[in-house]
């Protein structure tokens, strides 16, 4: 949720350096879509299934003189036909911009979030035959936050933005916080987070530097020991291990270049340092290189096409081959890598109403060992396969405003 703020904020307060007339007036901007096609995966299970994917949003906007108002709300349900992995979200906001001057703007925002993923199978909870529900996946997010964009030359901007992020997550029934703390924990956190950055635009060319700060704190999951991952959270033994507590550093440069009217593009890249200051088990280094192209014919027709990966590389303390713990698959450090790629289009069929495509993957391979039940964990009884890949294609209509 962080990201779309941070992008209809700098969207709200941008301007030129030449003093406009303020003017007044309400705008709004909506669109409602609806999709369907299939999708699957195959990890701890294959999965096949049909898919409705709907969604909707507005945006009304008021502008008074040198102040604009935005109230972004959108919504929107996936579901997997005869498959338990439907998802629900909405997401509410409140975004005030002041244009101070010519060259400085400020800003305020708060937002309102939930994901409801009902009756989930639940990994962590088999039992005969099938899997466990659950609800603990579903969560409800509060944020607050404020901007500034600062003009320094024609063409150059300098921007900072604070946040902070409460996610609530649903508590599951089976959850035993005094016996076993560490078993489903819930996901309660909060995230502050310090975002500034420069940015430069020169006729079909813009670039982009900007550093990420951030801090998270967990409500009920432990911080873990070097190597083994122990918390001692469960009664009895050593005093527990404090509540996990993670620092971030993330730079990042981009690149945004028109080629023709017709066709632009994107490249980027996000270079991640997270450091768990207890023991450094959860500390981690991740590369995020990423590419997206756009064209877009005389006839109104456009076609995108994307692809990223995140490489992760734990650091030293993450792993140990200790008691029960079976070697890593490969290598002597952790490592989990993921990527997505995909090519979506749209066509006018008349007035405001486009006929929508699109394709996605993703894929996901880990060094981590899979669980075993009865073997590793030797104390839990459950099978995990850590490594995936997913799936969606979709065909559908959209409306706009």
């Amino acid at each position: 949720m962080a990201r779309a703020w941070i992008a209809l904020a700098i969207l709200l307060t941008a301007g030129s350096g030449r003093a406009d007339t303020p003017k007044t007036g309400l705008r709004w901007r909506g669109s409602i879509a609806a999709a369907f096609g299939t999708t699957g995966g195959v990890g701890h299970r294959e999965v096949t299934a049909p898919v409705f994917d709907l969604s909707a949003s507005i945006k009304p906007s008021l502008r008074l003189g040198d102040f604009r108002f935005a109230v972004p709300l959108s919504l929107s349900h996936v579901e997997r036909i005869d498959q338990p992995f439907d998802t629900t979200s909405g997401e509410l906001g409140l975004i005030a911009g002041w244009r101070v001057s010519s060259w400085l703007r400020l800003g305020v925002d708060g937002g309102l979030g939930a994901t409801g993923k009902f009756g989930w199978p639940d990994s962590f909870q088999p039992r005969s035959g099938e899997l466990v529900s659950t609800d603990r996946f579903s969560h409800f997010d509060r944020s607050v936050g404020a901007r500034a964009v600062v003009g320094v030359a024609k063409g150059h901007r300098l921007f900072a933005r604070v946040e902070y992020l409460l996610e609530d997550g649903t508590n599951d029934p089976s959850f035993q916080p005094v016996l076993w703390p560490d078993h489903i924990a819930p996901s309660d956190h909060a995230l502050a987070s310090l975002d500034v950055g420069w940015r430069h635009r020169r006729k079909r060319l813009g670039i982009g530097v900007g550093l990420r700060l951030s801090e998270r704190r967990d409500f009920f999951r432990f911080a873990q020991d070097a190597g083994t991952g122990q918390t001692h959270a469960s009664p009895g033994g050593s005093p527990a291990n404090p509540l996990r507590h993670l620092l971030g550093l993330a730079p990042s440069v981009d690149a945004r270049f028109a080629i023709s009217r017709r066709f632009r593009g994107k490249a980027a890249y996000t270079l991640e340092i997270v450091d768990d200051p207890f023991q450094g088990y959860r500390s981690s280094v991740s590369h995020r290189p990423e590419v997206a192209v756009e064209y877009r014919s005389r006839a109104r027709v456009s076609v995108k096409a994307w692809v990223g990966v995140d490489l992760k590389r734990y650091g030293e303390d993450s792993y140990a081959v200790v008691g029960s713990h079976p070697p890593l698959d490969d290598g002597e450090r952790r490592y989990d890598r993921r990527g997505r790629l995909g090519i979506s289009g749209a066509a006018p069929l008349m007035k405001h109403v486009w006929l929508t495509a699109e394709a996605r993957g993703l894929v996901r391979s880990t060094n981590f060992p899979d669980y075993q039940a009865s073997v590793y964990p030797s104390n839990r009884k459950y099978d995990i396969d850590w490594d995936y890949e997913g799936w969606t294609v979709l065909l559908g209509l959209r409306v706009t405003k």
